[in-house]
């Protein structure tokens, strides 16, 4: 995996993320955020406002919000977990290492926990 970007790369990305939104351009919001390394989005959801994450979390694509759960801070991901289907947070953690799929699963309810395993 690539090493995310400098920090004040990822400032760079946050504004120009942030002014697309404000914009209602979402269709550049959805480049500028897909082109991100993981850990690069998980920095534009914890410095964004809850409103913010939340229409930007529908713009990620699919496949990689698993990786992004993983560099999130443990509120933010339960707060992202609690909104997700068990069929589509295993979807979403099905290319996970083992241990980065442990660590996501571990901070479920145990009855999602089970559904997420047996989805």
């Amino acid at each position: 995996m690539a090493e995310p970007i400098a920090l004040e790369q990822s400032q760079l990305a946050f504004e120009r993320l942030n002014q697309a939104l404000a914009g209602g351009l979402f269709v550049s919001v959805r480049k500028l955020l897909n082109e991100l390394e993981p850990a690069d989005i998980a920095y534009v959801f914890e410095a964004s406002p809850p409103k913010s994450r939340k229409v930007l979390w529908k713009l990620l694509d699919e496949e990689r919000e698993g990786e992004v759960l993983q560099y999130l801070s443990e509120d933010m991901r339960e707060a992202f977990l609690k909104d997700m289907a068990p069929s589509e947070l295993a979807a979403a953690t099905a290319d996970l290492e083992t241990d980065d799929l442990a660590d996501i699963l571990n901070s479920l309810p145990a009855d999602v926990f089970r559904e997420v395993l047996l989805s």
